[in-house]
């Protein structure tokens, strides 16, 4: 192998008060078997990834485990048609289901459900009095019971954050400037400056 050059001068990347880590070995390897160094990993392509972690995860129950990798591989095609995608009307929903199947797989390897037959997305939308509009609407959420599954609450509870226990309405016009995939949606709508940039 040949050697590296020696390093560039230059700054720690920091972000959020840390420093980002980086390393040409992040693979280190013991008696038996090869292992990730950090646990923190960047990729360019995160879904092989996450399917690993599926089976990994899952590999002795099969039902759920086919259930989270086909939950996966939808999430995936979303996003890959939304990525690819020209078209600014359906953008949004591509990506909402891209990640509303990548919630579903969570769930299920989370093991908060094995199955999600029938499940309701758990977040209901209320216009205001101009019908469609973007500053007066607001989006609540709705728990999960025995007879009605929601998306939205059980994906909280496999994050292990929690939701408030009675149905909370919040504005989508504070949600939206907040939100890395909504952000430019917000931008447009309101004719306010983007709040992301690119690293």
């Amino acid at each position: 192998m040949p050697k590296l050059p020696p390093p560039r001068v230059g700054e720690p990347l920091i972000i959020k008060g840390r420093i980002l880590p980086f390393s040409f070995w992040p693979v280190y390897r013991s008696s038996r078997r090869y292992g990730i160094r950090a646990p923190r990993q960047f990729v360019s392509n995160p879904w092989l990834l996450i399917c690993r972690s599926i089976n990994d995860q899952l590999r002795s129950a099969t039902p759920s485990l086919h259930n989270a990798l086909a939950f996966a591989d939808q999430g995936e095609d979303y996003l890959r048609v939304a990525r690819g995608a020209n078209l600014l009307a359906a953008k949004p929903v591509l990506l909402y289901y891209g990640l509303m199947n990548l919630a579903k797989a969570f769930i299920v390897t989370k093991k908060v459900r094995p199955l999600l037959d029938s499940a309701y997305h758990g977040l209901t939308t209320h216009y205001g009095p101009g019908g469609h509009e973007f500053l007066q609407s607001r989006l609540s959420i709705t728990r999960s019971v025995p007879t009605k599954l929601n998306v939205f609450d059980d994906f909280a509870t496999a994050l292990g954050s929690g939701i408030p226990p009675s149905c909370v309405s919040y504005n989508v016009s504070q949600l939206l400037p907040q939100d890395l995939l909504g952000n430019q949606l917000y931008s447009i709508a309101s004719r306010h400056p983007l709040r992301y940039f690119k690293l």
